[in-house]
């Protein structure tokens, strides 16, 4: 506690929540970062903003001049106090000059700086806020939150990222050395120390090469240390720190070192990974890398097919196999430019903040503490396009799904915000739980049974990350405007299939849509064979 103090003294400014990142607890209860839907029209805020502080500072500037011009045109006597003394009495040129600069030019100069008063521009700054979402202090910690998350998950350079480079992409975006200390305090606070070290450091680094003031430079040495000593504390306390992150070259030791070969380790696949090694497999594929074996690689196929279904025939459709172990398909191009663009005037005016289910509403429940990104809800009854849409789910898969009836669930549409991501998670809700659990479940569930399989739209496309990951199988699946991924969450015996453990990779870049149909189990009595195998 006391160096939580000590960092809420260094910064002037207190520490208002702990910030648990990546995976963990997601206090952040701001709107705006949760989704993208809303970021242009917080630029357009800031550009009003800037527009209008500019045109002070201009105002600002001119009556400097005045002030300047009102200064000098006093009497060179004015600064020879001898010769000043001579001319006080009965001086008619010195009275009329000082008359009339306390009265015409003292009285303009007023004017000219009451019209430019602070408080008028802060009311002109009201106004503007008034018309758009303005930022709270919790989109500042959730935005925080998201570059951190994207540097742990993608495992950035931060001396790159700093200088406004998201992998590949160059962008004009660039952090200083304040936004730096800012982020290794979000690190510190969720004691992610090795991230609070690399930020601290940039901190450092940036203040000695720009024009920072001592005091900058001082702060992040301080803290710097001050994050390395409990970094090392924590360690010598057999508590690999970070999920086991190491410190950065230039700050190893015989320790680090150790932990470094733990980190190099390589996880096999399948249900009996440890928690850590599931995270490893979930960032591992966000990045990019492959994990299934060449030979698993080498039996995928893609195909056009039928369904066995006459509305096919003409126009097939185009089926990725994602997965030998688990059923997961990626088909393409099911859905036009024009279907995309009326499900998101559906959606946009209803979207909300992810929340945990609770109750029968969707709507109730607590903030996601997994996910970050804004939901809405609609069923066929919304539009002509949502019947069409689960008609052509139903006639690709085979299963009912006309929420109206049971057969399903509402579609859901999510918008991702900054570094938008969902933990990963299994979809089906009733298989599996304790009693206890199953007491208190929502009636509804136990009425439309279980997440039988999972059907989800690819509204956009990202331009990095974003990727639906499957840490337990090796697969991954990347967002592709049109397409739509698709998996059973139960086995043909009604056992759940943990192999469908997935989650949503950071967004980078971009901006992330998709639309789920979550398809029940009771429904499908008569579309699809039950299995008296347990193990199919």
């Amino acid at each position: 506690m006391r160096c939580l103090e000590y960092v809420n003294k260094m910064f002037g400014v207190p520490i208002l929540i702990p910030i648990l990142l990546c995976f963990g607890v997601n206090v952040s209860r701001g709107e705006i970062f949760s989704a993208n839907s809303q970021l242009k029209d917080v630029v357009s805020l800031e550009i009003e903003i800037d527009d209008i502080l500019e045109k002070y500072l201009n105002k600002l500037e001119e009556n400097m001049v005045k002030l300047k011009e009102f200064l000098a045109n006093k009497p060179p006597w004015h600064r020879n106090s001898s010769r000043r003394q001579d001319l006080e009495e009965g001086n008619p040129i010195l009275a009329y000059h000082i008359i009339k600069r306390l009265t015409v030019d003292l009285n303009t100069l007023e004017q000219n700086l009451e019209k430019n008063d602070w408080r008028v521009v802060s009311r002109k700054i009201e106004r503007a806020k008034l018309k758009g979402a303005i930022p709270l202090e919790q989109d500042l910690h959730g935005a925080a939150q998201a570059l951190i998350r994207i540097q742990d998950v993608y495992d950035l350079d931060i001396w790159a990222l700093s200088q406004g480079k998201l992998l590949h992409v160059e962008t004009k975006s660039a952090l200083t050395a304040s936004d730096c200390l800012y982020l290794g305090k979000y690190a510190y606070n969720a004691q992610l120390y090795t991230r609070a070290i690399e930020w601290f450091e940039q901190a450092l680094n940036l203040s000695m090469t720009t024009n920072n003031p001592r005091s900058t430079t001082d702060l992040a040495q301080n803290l710097l240390l001050l994050a390395e000593r409990e970094h090392d504390q924590k360690l010598k306390n057999g508590i690999l720190s970070d999920y086991l992150h190491p410190l950065p070259v230039s700050k190893k030791t015989a320790r680090l070192q150790r932990e470094d070969k733990i980190l190099n380790r390589r996880f096999a696949l399948g249900k009996h990974l440890t928690a850590y090694q599931e995270l490893e497999n979930f960032k591992a594929l966000c990045r990019g890398e492959q994990l299934m074996s060449e030979q698993e690689q080498a039996k995928l196929k893609c195909w056009l097919d039928t369904r066995k279904n006459p509305y096919f025939f003409l126009m097939p459709v185009k089926v990725e196999e994602n997965s030998g172990v688990l059923n997961l398909y990626t088909f393409h191009g099911i859905l036009t430019e024009n279907e995309i663009a009326i499900i998101k005037s559906i959606a946009k005016p209803k979207l909300n903040r992810a929340r945990v289910q609770s109750g029968s509403n969707k709507e109730d429940g607590n903030v996601s503490n997994q996910r970050t990104s804004k939901v809405s809800w609609t069923d066929e009854n919304d539009h002509l396009l949502m019947l069409k849409l689960a008609t052509r789910i139903s006639r690709i898969t085979g299963l009912r799904t006309d929420s109206r009836i049971g057969d399903s669930e509402k579609f859901q549409v999510a918008n991702y915000g900054l570094g938008g991501h969902y933990s990963p998670h299994t979809d089906f809700l009733i298989t599996g739980k304790s009693a206890a659990e199953f007491k208190n479940m929502n009636q509804e569930f136990l009425v439309l049974g279980d997440r039988i399989a999972t059907f989800m739209f690819y509204l956009s496309d990202v331009e990095i990350g974003g990727f639906t990951s499957f840490p337990r199988i090796g697969a991954v699946i990347r967002p592709s405007k049109g397409s739509a991924a698709f998996w059973y969450n139960l086995k043909r015996s009604g056992k759940a299939d943990i192999m469908s453990y997935h989650g949503a990779c950071p967004v980078v870049l971009g901006n992330k849509w998709v639309m789920n149909k979550w398809i029940r189990e009771k429904a499908q009595i008569f579309t699809r064979s039950c299995s008296l195998d347990v193990n199919d």
